[in-house]
């Protein structure tokens, strides 16, 4: 009994002396609590401004803690400010380069435009194209015939000589004139086609021009000649595109014969037709001794 009371007071006694500590333990937790939150308060005042050392006391611990947190928080403020201002000045630097550079820029163009001559391109115009009709031309064909003497010399009508042309291809149907005259036709002197052989005595003629009929049947018929003169005319002919046909030269009213010497010159179309060849006709051909003939075709712009 004695040791169970005993162990009951044992018992009290330590439960009273650990509240007693609980309590003083609690007591110091909530000093040091205490203690904290006033630290923890001057600091975040220290933070917002830090107070100036007016009083001449020495400055507390937490004053010089509270002082140094401001002075970093300034000093990193100061040099983010001062890498703004920089990074603002170094901006508008260039800016005022891209600037500056743009003028220059504008100043040499308008100064190579000023400058420049100014060249103007030669216009090119497409060279005009004109159908030009071809030049007609005119076929000459110059003749001369000599007798080799006396016994030799014409003295009657007929056919002298024997003007071959061909008619050219595509050529339009129509009538062309082949004209016939003397050689020194620009005289206008029709005496000197013939000449004398016994007293070289110049006979006077006439001239009549023949007619081509080309895509016709037949022939026109020739002019009749009523003069007293010489008369000396080329025959009408037709014929087709692509065809040679003949005129013969004639000579009528040979009433004195002795003709010695003859010059002619005929003129044709020579766009519708081409020379082939001229020859001795009939009456010469008859002579003993036929003479000698000589021909020259020459083209020429009508």
């Amino acid at each position: 009994m004695k040791k169970t009371i005993a162990y009951i007071l044992t018992a009290a006694v330590f439960s009273a002396v650990m509240s007693s500590c609980t309590a003083k333990s609690d007591d110091s937790q909530k000093e040091k609590n205490a203690v904290t939150e006033k630290t923890l308060i001057s600091t975040e005042e220290a933070e917002t401004s830090i107070p100036e050392n007016t009083s001449g006391t020495a400055m507390t611990s937490t004053d010089v803690s509270a002082s140094e947190v401001s002075t970093d928080k300034t000093d990193s403020q100061t040099t983010s400010g001062s890498s703004i201002s920089e990074t603002a000045a170094l901006k508008t630097t260039s800016a005022k380069t891209e600037a500056v550079s743009s003028q220059s820029s504008q100043a040499m163009t308008t100064l190579k435009t000023t400058q420049a001559p100014t060249t103007e391109l030669p216009v090119s115009t497409a060279p005009e194209t004109t159908t030009e009709e071809p030049q007609k031309m005119k076929g000459i064909v110059k003749i001369n015939w000599l007798c080799d003497g006396a016994s030799y010399t014409l003295d009657s009508d007929g056919e002298l000589l024997l003007l071959s042309l061909k008619i050219k291809d595509g050529i339009q149907p129509g009538d062309y004139t082949v004209s016939i005259d003397s050689r020194e036709e620009s005289s206008g002197n029709a005496s000197n086609a013939y000449v004398t052989y016994e007293s070289v005595t110049k006979r006077r003629t006439e001239f009549g021009n023949g007619i081509i009929s080309v895509g016709a049947s037949s022939a026109q018929s020739e002019e009749t000649y009523s003069g007293t003169y010489m008369f000396t005319n080329l025959i009408n002919t037709s014929g087709a595109s692509g065809d040679t046909v003949t005129l013969p030269v004639q000579l009528s009213n040979n009433r004195q014969g002795d003709i010695g010497v003859f010059s002619f010159v005929i003129s044709y179309d020579a766009s519708a037709f081409e020379f082939i060849s001229l020859e001795k006709g009939s009456a010469i051909n008859s002579l003993s001794s036929g003479g000698t003939l000589s021909v020259n075709n020459e083209l020429i712009p009508e």
